[in-house]
């Protein structure tokens, strides 16, 4: 009776051992398995942050670096004496304009304005492959020239150049566009650029700002124009994680690229 005590005591013990053995070894590995899984969500968190606030940062030194490169240029250019001849805009003036776009490949156009509602543009083709789809311009075509002129009927006139700014092909219209209702051409000033709210550009169809600077006391507006789309294509080349998206919105919650 006794010997049988003790054997079932020891069977106890032995259970009771390799019990608290198995529920140590579970409770070990849940714990390990818990703490990796939290380390790893942890550590995921700090990288998805880390990229983010770098995206963050790149993209507002880019934007400001536009900004100041845009204004830069448009108090560059409303300082020549000759910008703008009694008979409009010459193949000088044309040259140091498409000199400034091919420099700066984020403007899309430079445009003066005339106090009489004409309207000089210079478009560079190749900033945005939208605006080349907008004009249906070939792989030759480099620039757009688009004027209106005042003396007469009112005529749009599309001028399509290549390289060397020979003339590829034209195109005219008849047209009631005036640049003077636009507020950037009433609002724009002497010695101060004027960056503009975002809008829909009349003959690019894309959405984009401009910078204004009224060219002394001719009443003329030189603006330079960028296209928003070209904005986005900086953020598509920034290094996010799968599944994420940027925006660049204004102060008032407004996307803009």
């Amino acid at each position: 009776m006794l010997l049988g005590s003790r054997k079932a005591f020891r069977l106890s013990i032995h259970s009771t051992v390799i019990t608290v053995f198995l529920m140590t070894t579970l409770l070990t590995s849940g714990v390990s398995i818990g703490l990796h899984y939290y380390f790893s969500q942890s550590f995921a968190t700090e990288s998805a942050l880390s990229v983010y606030e770098h995206t963050s940062s790149s993209t507002h030194d880019f934007v400001e670096n536009v900004d100041d490169e845009a204004e830069e240029i448009a108090f560059m250019l409303s300082e020549f004496s000759k910008l703008v001849e009694a008979d409009g805009i010459d193949a000088d003036t044309r040259a140091v304009f498409a000199e400034v776009l091919q420099r700066n490949p984020l403007i899309s156009f430079i445009t003066v304005g005339f106090n009489d509602g004409g309207f000089y543009q210079l478009i560079n083709l190749d900033a945005n492959v939208k605006i080349r789809q907008q004009f249906n311009a070939t792989a030759k075509d480099k620039w757009v020239v688009i004027r209106i002129l005042t003396n007469g009927d009112r005529y749009l006139h599309f001028d399509y150049l290549d390289a060397e700014f020979a003339q590829r092909h034209k195109m005219e219209y008849p047209t009631n566009y005036d640049v003077r209702i636009r507020a950037w051409f009433g609002e724009a000033e002497v010695g101060k650029v004027l960056k503009s709210q975002p809008y829909l550009f009349q003959h690019l169809q894309v959405p984009g700002q401009v910078y204004a600077i009224s060219l002394g006391n001719s009443q003329n507006v030189l603006a330079i124009g960028i296209a928003l789309p070209s904005l986005s294509d900086f953020l598509k080349r920034q290094p996010l994680q799968a599944g994420s998206e940027a925006y660049i919105y204004q102060q008032n919650g407004e996307i803009i690229a």
